[in-house]
């Protein structure tokens, strides 16, 4: 068990009938080409592994790349922060990006999402219910034009170790 990090911003979600309503949701296809932003411990990763998409994963700590490269010793996991990750180096044709985000990038990795548009097919983000909502509310108009978005589940702080003080959207 990884303990998670304040300063990353990480919480780890356990809950295994969350996770698989977050996996129903993303609905990995054979043909999909997946990132995982941050998988941490694999929790989602687990479930995303079932699948038959292609499957990268990109991670910032290297406690959690060890652990996930013991765990899962075919994986294909990146040791690099996200935001300095070229998408596209990956070389496929459009990407699906998913993962449980910590509140103080989310804005940057929208923009970076953003900046990708042509490459980038669609995401699922966990984020805290506070951020997705100032996003819904003050971001509408632009991310409107560029992206479909709409909340998709809910979930209290008491399903992620390190509970976040907010809720997750």
């Amino acid at each position: 068990m990884i303990r998670p990090v304040k300063s990353l911003g990480q919480n780890f979600l356990r809950d295994e009938n969350i996770l698989r309503k977050i996996t129903a949701e993303i609905d990995p296809k054979a043909g999909d080409s997946i990132i995982e932003i941050g998988p941490g411990e694999g929790a989602l990763t687990k479930h995303l592994l079932n699948s038959e998409a292609a499957l990268t994963f990109i991670e910032y700590d290297i406690r959690a790349v060890e652990h996930l490269k013991m765990t899962y010793p075919d994986i294909n996991i990146i040791h690099k922060d996200f935001l300095k990750f070229e998408l596209s180096s990956l070389d496929q044709n459009k990407l699906r990006i998913v993962g449980n985000i910590p509140y103080n990038i989310t804005s940057p990795i929208i923009f970076k999402m953003l900046e990708n548009r042509d490459i980038v097919e669609d995401s699922i983000l966990m984020t805290q219910y506070e951020v997705a909502k100032r996003i819904m509310e003050y971001w509408l108009f632009y991310l409107i034009l560029l992206l479909k978005q709409n909340y998709v589940l809910r979930f209290h702080p008491m399903y992620f170790i390190q509970n976040p003080k907010l809720i997750r959207q």
